[in-house]
């Protein structure tokens, strides 16, 4: 998704619970693409994450991909991460 992203010029966000193996992949995406520590089972992380892209991009738009989210709260929906925004 995010190198879909990435290659017609957008700005990307890429996570991981690992910081290096996020670092490692925004690096592998080319300048500009942020590679950012974040378990997105942690409704605090999602949101503290969220707001990290918002005041190291100018990014206008929110697209999220998740996998292994067993045992993620329910409360980690759209509008919570959305609050992050303000």
């Amino acid at each position: 998704m995010a190198r879909a992203l990435v290659d017609p010029g957008a700005q990307a966000a890429i996570t991981s619970r690992d910081a290096d193996r996020a670092g490692h992949a925004g690096a592998g995406l080319g300048k500009g693409t942020l590679g950012l520590a974040l378990d997105a089972r942690d409704e605090r992380a999602v949101v503290a994450g969220v707001a990290e892209v918002w005041e190291r991009s100018r990014a206008d738009r929110l697209a999220v991909a998740a996998s292994d989210l067993e045992g993620a709260p329910h409360s980690s929906s759209p509008a919570a991460v959305a609050s992050a925004r303000g």
